[in-house]
């Protein structure tokens, strides 16, 4: 071990610490494009990139795509028919490298304090251990689509299916410390698979010399899975995620678990049985095998805990509209998300039995639910997950026109209000049912870092001379 240029023993008190690190990236691109007739069109694009967050001889990455597509509607056979305006076949694939996240230290040794002193010195310990073989991610994709348009262009949109396979995901790794001076490595072991579908579809529902809509759908749904976690030489069967920093679960307070078959965003935590005749939470047992065996505990053990939802949502919406009425004009846009679970951190926290006895500001509705003693209240349960579904109207637009207004001197004058956030339709009970669905823990609202979506109003003016 190295030490710190000081000693204890001679009145140093504390050692500042710090970090400066400086991260390059390069790029190469190439794309060739041929198109023949406007019929059959083909590109191919390489990319070379480079990044000096990686282990020497693997900073550099080569990713190629190449994408082909058929306009049916150019065909002879298509030439005498009046139905479609548009109909085009795609196909494409590609690999693309990620180097984003990771900071210049990724795969190269670290030391720092771990807190020990020895004979008046500040020691200097491993904090991270070297992988010269650190290297990047990568996804590769397939998908096939179909833009289609017909009714002289007033329906249109177009559908997409893809399959996305992402390798080498990096993570730190336990290894062994009698080997290793430093508990865990990052390395390229994960691989995660996402398929789904897209689907949009643009409308010219209402066209008349007053009155004209326009609508415009968005639908889509993505399944996920882990289908990786351990290669030869690092292994692991689970990591656990989603921990919400619920007040008094100070150990294994986390939520979710990342495992190999399921989802990113499983929640793994214990079954909430209900209240015990003493008015004290209860939750359901399990065997070694994971199976309930009809018993209850107060104090749940660590193979209690099952699968006990998902993040993933199952469909996601879009929907936007504008209508026109004579010099009147008006647009919303709606959001939504159905078929995902999210785990109530702020109800937990504020259930907390600490803020009973310390006459802190807690939730009404658990005041005269159980007695303070139920100090087991709030750990990670099925109690505090809940259905995340909600469709929200995002925005809303109405305006007026005024037309040569002052005798021309304004050519026309829109006056306009605009609210965001308007309203939301949901079961969920926290603040706000559209908490981060990214990331390896979705779902998870969090108390000290989720601010819930404000309301906002705009009034405008557009002048034209």
């Amino acid at each position: 071990n190295l030490t710190y240029a000081g000693e204890m023993k001679n009145g140093m008190k504390w050692v500042e610490s710090g970090t400066i690190e400086t991260v390059r990236n390069i790029s190469f691109y190439g794309r060739v494009a041929y198109s023949y007739n406007g019929k059959y069109m083909a590109q191919a694009t390489i990319r070379r990139d480079g990044s000096s967050v990686f282990g020497d001889g693997h900073q550099w990455g080569t990713f190629p795509s190449l994408s082909l597509a058929w306009n049916i509607t150019e065909e002879d056979f298509m030439k005498n028919q009046n139905l479609f305006s548009n109909l085009k076949l795609r196909a494409g694939y590609g690999i693309s490298g990620n180097a984003m996240g990771f900071g210049a230290y990724t795969a190269v040794p670290t030391y720092g304090s771990t807190g020990d002193v020895k004979d008046g010195y500040v020691m200097l310990n491993a904090t991270k251990l070297a992988n010269p073989d650190l290297k990047w991610e990568s996804t590769g994709m397939l998908n096939i689509g179909l833009d289609f348009a017909f009714l002289k262009g007033r329906i249109n949109g177009t559908i997409e299916f893809y399959n996305k396979k992402t390798k080498d995901l990096i993570w730190d790794y336990p290894v062994s410390s009698y080997i290793y001076p430093f508990s865990s490595i990052a390395a390229n072991v994960g691989e995660i698979t996402n398929k789904g579908v897209e689907f949009t579809i643009n409308i010219d529902a209402i066209r008349t010399k007053d009155f004209n809509w326009m609508t415009t759908l968005n639908l889509s749904h993505n399944k996920n899975v882990v289908d990786k976690l351990s290669n030869d030489l690092y292994k692991t069967s689970t990591f656990s995620q989603g921990d919400p920093m619920v007040a008094g679960v100070s150990a294994n307070g986390w939520t979710q678990r990342i495992m190999e078959g399921e989802p990113l965003g499983t929640f793994y935590t214990y079954e909430w049985a209900g209240y015990n005749a003493e008015g004290i939470s209860e939750y359901y047992t399990r065997d070694e095998n994971g199976n309930r065996n009809g018993g209850t505990t107060t104090d749940p053990e660590y193979k209690d805990r099952t699968i006990t939802g998902c993040a993933q949502p199952k469909l996601n919406l879009g929907w936007n509209n504008t209508i026109n009425y004579k010099n009147w004009d008006f647009s919303c846009f709606f959001t939504g998300v159905f078929g995902h679970d999210v785990y109530n951190g702020l109800r937990a926290h504020y259930t907390a039995p600490d803020f009973f006895a310390g006459g802190k500001n807690v939730m009404k509705e658990f005041v005269t639910e159980r007695p303070a003693s139920d100090t087991g209240s709030n750990i990670p349960s099925d109690k505090f997950i809940e259905k995340g579904d909600y469709i929200r109207l995002q925005s809303l637009t109405v305006g007026y026109t005024f037309n040569d207004v002052f005798n021309g001197w304004i050519k026309s004058l829109q006056l306009y209000a605009t609210m965001n956030n308007v309203f939301t339709i949901t079961g969920y009970k926290g603040l706000d049912p559209e908490v981060n669905l990214g990331g390896i823990d979705p779902g998870v609202d969090y108390r000290w870092s989720t601010y819930p979506h404000t309301r906002t109003t705009m009034i405008g003016a557009k002048i034209n001379f």
